[in-house]
């Protein structure tokens, strides 16, 4: 059983900063982009993140890192930032064209590819020298497809990148093929594809999944013959923000809160090839945008307002101290594991915030495995200090549970297992 929690969130004067993309070099050095510029940079595994200067205002939509030090980042607009140091500086190129940039992907240091808009069609980019210079490999003239969302290689010659038409309510999808570096991109090889295509992805040259949005809903389509062939392997009500597989059978998906098979959750993932989609526990609020694996082991998810997810594929969390996300809320549990009653310990400390009311408004809510909220324990404000509340659960069948506690901008959390 595959566990997540809370590794790290930004400081709270960027916690209202979107984040739409992650990527990670190593198990150590990743990088985060978002709104207004914003790039995030950490050289700990997420323990600690420091801003780096982008030197744009514009709003960031993807990046990519080939190692500690070469890296590039799209804007939404004709704008790429690149570093060769690690994001200590950033060089600006413009485009004169008027793109949208949506997405970025490079097999090595040379060779990238971008995929987004041109004037009201999709559009995608080739370099071959690093980034110095772009061009155009595929745009979307010839056909109705409006946008590019995602783009993604397996090696320096298969790719494929997915969209669809962006402004009809039943659009056409498309998922683009190449098996010669992007000299040639071919259309929907699988056949029609109804509604835009958020995100694809493959793990080799056949293994691949793609989301697929329509009107509210979501699909997962699978293909085992690299997109000759698409079957839907889940529908889903809600948006998923982002796929990752890890190898051909263990995966997850990421986005602003879904149902599957009745189920909500932010966060879902499979062990057998996408045939199943089981719940997994996320303390977010906020929707997620992009997540990211550097190895099976090591994980990492970037949403709205700053949040920032550790994802950890080593088994469950065996702590009874859930990690807390800022220093001013402190949490205890005992006795964990419980029988009947277990007892909540928290202190709420002193805000050192300049203006910032001591009073907080706190709540304290109790989530099942799946992340279904069963009950409520606190709903009051508080003034700065030690609290203890008892929770009886002698009506909770065995298994294990999640609490987490909001005390007005702090949050903290933790796990405890009901014994039989």
């Amino acid at each position: 059983q595959r566990q997540m929690c809370i590794r790290d969130r930004i400081n709270t004067s960027l916690s209202d900063v979107d984040l739409c993309s992650v990527h990670f070099s190593d198990n150590y050095n990743g990088w985060a982009v978002g709104a207004s510029g914003t790039i995030l940079h950490t050289d700990t595994g997420g323990e600690d993140w420091e801003s780096q200067e982008s030197g744009i205002t514009d709003d960031l939509t993807s990046v990519f890192f080939i190692d500690n030090s070469l890296g590039w980042a799209t804007c939404n607009n004709n704008i790429i930032v690149k570093t060769i140091d690690g994001g200590s500086t950033w060089d600006i190129q413009e485009f004169e064209e008027d793109y949208a940039l949506n997405t970025i992907f490079f097999v090595d240091a040379e060779n990238g590819w971008i995929a987004g808009t041109l004037g009201g069609d999709g559009i995608i980019l080739h370099t071959n020298d690093s980034g110095i210079s772009w061009n155009i490999q595929w745009n979307g003239l010839s056909s109705s497809y409006d946008v590019l969302h995602d783009i993604t290689f397996v090696d320096s010659y298969y790719g494929w990148a997915s969209g669809g038409e962006a402004f009809y309510s039943a659009s056409l999808g498309v998922i683009l093929y190449t098996n010669d570096g992007g000299q040639t991109w071919i259309e929907n090889t699988g056949g029609e594809i109804w509604g835009m295509v958020m995100s694809v992805f493959f793990t080799d040259v056949q293994s691949g999944w793609a989301i697929v949005e329509e009107r509210g809903y979501s699909c997962i389509i699978h293909t085992s013959d690299g997109g000759q062939n698409w079957n839907t392997i889940e529908n889903i009500e809600g948006a998923i923000g982002s796929i990752f597989f890890t190898d051909e059978i263990n995966g997850r998906i990421i986005g602003g809160g879904v149902y599957i098979d009745g189920i909500y959750s932010k966060i879902f993932v499979t062990s057998d090839g996408g045939t199943t989609w089981s719940p997994q526990y996320c303390p977010a609020d906020f929707d997620m945008k992009s997540i990211y694996f550097s190895d099976p082991d090591n994980g990492w998810s970037v949403g709205n307002n700053g949040t920032i997810l550790y994802l950890d594929n080593s088994g469950p969390v065996e702590i009874d101290e859930f990690e807390v996300q800022c220093s001013d809320v402190k949490v205890e549990v005992y006795p964990n594991p419980c029988l009947s009653a277990t007892n909540i310990q928290f202190t709420i400390h002193p805000s050192t915030s300049s203006g910032q009311a001591n009073s907080r408004f706190t709540i304290i809510d109790l989530f099942d495995i799946s992340g279904r909220k069963i009950r409520q324990l606190v709903n009051e404000v508080k003034m700065p200090g030690k609290y203890e509340i008892e929770v009886d659960v002698n009506d909770l069948p065995a298994g294990i549970y999640y609490f987490r506690i909001k005390a007005g901008d702090m949050v903290g959390g933790g796990k405890m297992v009901k014994m039989e």
